[in-house]
């Protein structure tokens, strides 16, 4: 895995993210525990400042809480690469992008938002 101090966080959903490596786009979130403790212990201490402010910071709120700048694009998909890709390709783009993961979410989002 190829992780820096300036990697992506993932957007998993889970109890800890972890970080996105930079040469596969795929986090360490379903790696065995034993493997994400050692890495953690192993980890640079820019790495590991950047774990103790990510734990810091305030939950995203949820989509019904917000109010999406116009155009919307909603994203579903339930590959997190692709939801790490198309903000990349999207770069600059001036409306609000949503993620789903599934459909069900997806569903909740647009009749909530309406993109």
């Amino acid at each position: 895995m190829n992780v820096t101090a300036d990697s992506d966080w993932c957007l998993c959903t889970g109890t800890e993210r972890t970080l996105m490596c930079s040469r596969c786009g795929r986090c360490f979130c379903n790696a065995p525990a034993v493997w994400r403790r050692d890495f953690w212990r192993d980890a640079s201490s820019g790495l590991t400042e950047r774990r103790k402010g990510i734990a810091e910071e305030v939950p995203l709120p949820t989509v019904i809480d917000m109010h999406p700048v116009r155009p919307v694009i909603l994203l579903i998909d339930d590959d997190k690469v692709v939801h790490v890709v198309v903000p990349r390709v999207l770069a600059g783009f001036r409306g609000t992008l949503l993620h789903a993961y599934d459909g069900a979410e997806g569903l909740l989002m647009a009749q909530t938002v309406r993109p």
